[in-house]
């Protein structure tokens, strides 16, 4: 089979500057993780904090669960309230819109209850 060639991605460098500590931390995350470099750190952080956003904007809780003692944690963070009033408030004006749309119809008030 011939090889396709992707299109390439822009790319945009990205420093920060951080204690120390947090520095430690990550080669420490990095290194029990097997992750080898710091962009794979930093994709991998991403991708659990968009599922971690994603989980809270749905109105559920991001916990970490101990099913042989039957026990969980909670993650709390103030990034995911944030996240998750946020998709309250457009869910809201969404249906705001929506009652505003002339084609919108309130089913409840023909005497339509939903199951």
């Amino acid at each position: 089979m011939p090889v396709t060639h992707l299109p390439a991605i822009k790319t945009q460098r990205l420093q920060v500057e951080l204690p120390i500590y947090r520095i430690e931390e990550l080669q420490r995350l990095m290194s029990i993780s097997g992750i080898t470099t710091q962009k794979d750190f930093v994709n991998n952080a991403i991708t659990i904090l968009e599922w971690a956003i994603e989980q809270s904007q749905k109105g559920n809780e991001v916990v970490s669960l101990n099913k042989k003692h039957k026990k969980y944690d909670v993650l709390v963070m103030p990034l995911l309230k944030h996240a998750a009033k946020f998709a309250a408030n457009n869910r809201s004006q969404k249906i705001e819109d929506l009652r505003e749309d002339e084609d919108y119809v309130d089913f409840t008030k023909i005497g339509i209850q939903h199951p």
